[in-house]
């Protein structure tokens, strides 16, 4: 997946590449599993092994297979789950494939569950206490910034993303 993002965006950088990678799946899962949970009282279990993922000339599809539906669970309780089935096997999947910092990746995750903690209304400061790692974002009362950089600005054509650890110097 990440050469094919990599070869999306215009980049051989094989971290610029994971990197974006990893946080548009992330963002993309915990938005569906996450606003439905939250907006629509459905539960979505969303191991990573289920997640399916394949190339469009749109970019990458997301997917579930077996979709598995019960109950809502509070908001902290949502996050938890998707960071513990999803995103710990998937930043351990992106490391195994492409030499990348872990502190990056959960940078990442957390930038994906306070935009949507935020877009949604619900607690930003669960979304980051689900992460195994603190300090990787700074809350505002109506924004955030990043501690770690995602390395978007590395991309051709990008800029940097309006919470960047960058901006602040």
């Amino acid at each position: 997946m990440f050469a094919y993002v990599g070869s999306q965006l215009g980049t051989a950088d094989p971290v610029v590449a994971a990197s974006v990678a990893f946080q548009g799946v992330t963002s993309r899962l915990a938005a569906a599993v996450l606003t439905a949970n939250h907006s629509l009282e459905t539960g979505i279990e969303a191991p990573f092994a289920a997640v399916r993922w394949r190339a469009t000339d749109r970019g990458v599809r997301l997917g579930l297979t077996p979709l598995v539906t019960g109950r809502a669970v509070p908001w902290a309780e949502a996050v938890a789950r998707l960071v513990e089935e999803a995103f710990v096997p998937w930043v351990a999947c992106a490391r195994r494939e492409v030499r990348i910092g872990e502190r990056l990746l959960w940078g990442n995750a957390a930038a994906s569950l306070v935009t949507l903690a935020q877009q949604l209304g619900a607690d930003r400061s669960a979304a980051l206490d689900a992460l195994p790692m603190i300090g990787l974002a700074e809350l505002m009362p109506s924004s955030y910034w990043r501690t770690t950089c995602c390395l978007i600005d590395q991309v051709p054509g990008y800029g940097r993303c309006g919470e960047c650890s960058l901006e602040r110097f």
